[in-house]
């Protein structure tokens, strides 16, 4: 298909042409361009690979480069059109040209009737109508899931794929600010596929104009272009008039932000708007009414940073307990020097937060697709700084219990991605078993510690509350149960209009889970971290106060808190709760300095007393 084809042209260089008849210049022309052949089909469009380090004819002796910006090849796109339903030519279709600016300018584009397309609008905004028409009780991450899978998106220039998330995280981040704008203009409401995508090309052009100040010509213009676009033969056409009152729409809102004259079309209370109001009232219930304005407020931004974790920061050593190392410094040191040298890190900045994650800013694209993520031999992985402490918590509570690490057996329920593991792994504990449920993210665990070249572990794709360790003793148990996530609404936005029909299912899994590895898997003496990535009491502390009232036949207590000390886990200290419980919540904006900015996270560690 056509990604092998470009592949084998970036490796080899190896290009089959013919010379150009032009006296003034001595050119190659790819010969692939005249094999269609070759020619792959995704989506409605064309994709042929061209050689770009030379220029090619235009068919009047004219010549121009086809690439501006030093790539090795480029990419032809041919648009299938919403009038002729067929493929066509057009005229010009670079995928790597034409691009001013992430904002205003052109992204990478194709033709519908001799008028351009951004494909970084398209994608968006098809993603974000995926999102609505697929809508199940697994709603968690659609959108951005969407995005990151669709086939024209990946092949795009890291700044196009940049501007297509820039757009569908402003829209999910501020869906009710939008929807409330537009209600002034049209009745917002879910109805066929095809109103759907209006509507979503609707709220793309509003994020635009009120949030991203994108200019209006661009963001009214080149939004509703996209809607001509058929992207495959299953794609409803949308009719003229559907578009011209898309327009229309539009150019409203352009003249509102106008007259604004630059001062604010909301007022401070409407970001609660982009939040389910039941999951409103539930915070305003647990945390109070100024908390959760906090909390809001903090989640109309995307993160600026990106936590990693490193093996070498979790390796015990004798004058450090904790788990992570002295010698950070000189750990992140490298790290930048190589940044700087395998890619355009020019500007990209470090910081070593308290409990030994490293948060990196300026960071340019993905660090997953960075050349230093194998290049470091497997050596970090991505992890929020709040993540990072559940693992921490069961590594430090052995200790106290007076456990050797060196000859204990932890258990990693519910492991994916593999974070945490990788984490217990880094530790040195004897063994570390990991149980994940899901095949898809299954499959997602173990490429990340293949990758981290972690060898002495053992996976299990079986459901928790399934899962018995046999004649194997388990020191530990790291249950970082699944929940609503709405600790994770930063960097995933749709968690905030979560139905709170889903949260019922969570909570008995949740309990079924922790009582589980209680009864079955954890021995008398052995200690147990439960964590979440719920801003929901009931998600969690409900949880802990429930387990802690069992008893067994004898009336025993089967398991206490073991309290989190003031330093253990330094930096977070003011997330150890206030009442005497023991256990550890971080809520958004309520640590110091850089760990303002993190996940809301629960923690809470159990010793297990009596059978």
């Amino acid at each position: 298909d056509a990604s092998i084809i470009i592949l084998f042209m970036i490796a080899k260089e190896q290009y089959i042409g013919m010379p150009c008849t032009c006296t003034e210049c001595f050119c190659y022309v790819s010969l692939v361009v005249f094999l269609f052949s070759y020619v792959a089909t995704l989506d409605g469009l064309v994709f042929v690979a061209v050689p770009t380090r030379y220029s090619y004819s235009n068919g009047q002796n004219q010549h121009r480069a086809v690439n501006r910006q030093g790539a090795k090849f480029a990419v032809f796109a041919v648009a299938r059109t919403a009038d002729d339903g067929m493929n066509k030519r057009r005229q010009n279709s670079n995928l790597n040209t034409g691009y001013a600016s992430d904002k205003n300018g052109w992204n990478a584009a194709i033709a519908v009737n001799n008028k351009k397309v951004c494909l970084a609008r398209a994608v968006a905004i098809r993603s974000l109508t995926s999102t609505r028409t697929n809508q199940t009780g697994d709603y968690a991450f659609y959108a951005t899931t969407k995005l990151e899978e669709d086939r024209i998106f990946q092949m795009l220039e890291l700044r196009d794929r940049s501007f297509a998330r820039l757009l569908v995280g402003t829209v999910e981040r501020r869906k009710g600010q939008i929807d409330q704008l537009l209600s002034n203009f049209i009745n917002v409401q879910k109805n066929n596929k095809s109103s759907q995508r209006v509507q979503e090309c609707l709220r793309v052009g509003v994020a635009q104009l009120i949030f991203l100040k994108t200019s209006p010509h661009a963001a009214v213009k080149e939004t509703v272009q996209t809607l001509r676009w058929k992207q495959s033969e299953r794609s409803q056409h949308i009719p003229e008039s559907t578009v011209k009152f898309a327009n229309a729409v539009l150019r409203g809102v352009a003249r509102l932000v106008e007259t604004k004259n630059g001062t604010s079309i909301f007022s401070s209370d409407d970001a609660l708007l982009n939040i389910s109001p039941w999951l409103v009232n539930e915070w305003k219930t647990c945390w109070g009414e100024n908390i959760t304005r906090n909390m809001a407020d903090i989640f109309l931004e995307p993160p600026s940073h990106i936590d990693i974790s490193c093996k070498a920061l979790f390796v015990p050593t004798a004058n450090n307990s904790s788990g992570y190392r002295s010698n950070q410094l000189e750990i992140v040191r490298t790290f930048l020097e190589e940044l700087y040298t395998n890619g355009n890190n020019s500007n990209v900045s470090a910081v070593i937060l308290p409990h030994g994650s490293i948060r990196l800013r300026n960071l340019a694209g993905s660090i997953a697709s960075h050349p230093t993520f194998s290049i470091r031999n497997g050596s970090y992985w991505v992890q929020d700084a709040s993540a990072a402490v559940p693992a921490m918590a069961l590594h430090s509570a052995l200790l106290l219990r007076k456990h050797s690490i060196s000859s204990t057996h932890v258990v990693d329920m519910c492991a994916a991605p593999g974070g945490k593991t990788a984490q217990l792994l880094s530790m040195g504990f004897k063994k570390v078993t990991s149980i994940e449920s899901s095949r898809r993210r299954n499959k997602r665990l173990m490429e990340n510690l293949n990758r981290l070249g972690f060898l002495n572990h053992t996976v299990f794709i079986e459901k928790g509350q399934s899962w018995i360790p046999g004649d194997e003793v388990v020191n530990g148990i790291l249950l970082d149960a699944p929940c609503s996530s709405t600790g994770t609404a930063s960097r995933n936005p749709d968690v905030l209009r979560k139905e709170q029909e889903q949260l019922e299912s969570l909570i008995d899994t949740q309990k079924i889970l922790l009582n589980h590895c209680i009864d079955n898997i954890l021995i008398v003496g052995g200690i147990l971290v439960y964590s979440t990535c719920s801003l929901l009491k009931r998600e969690s502390e409900d949880q802990i106060d429930s387990v802690l009232q069992r008893t067994n036949e004898r009336g025993e207590s089967i398991v206490k808190m073991l309290p989190f000390l003031p330093g253990e886990i330094p930096g977070f200290d003011e997330a150890i709760d206030k009442n005497n419980n023991g256990w550890m919540r971080v809520l958004p904006g309520v640590l110091h300095d850089e760990l303002r900015l993190c996940d809301g996270f629960f923690i809470a560690r159990l010793v297990k007393i009596a059978d």
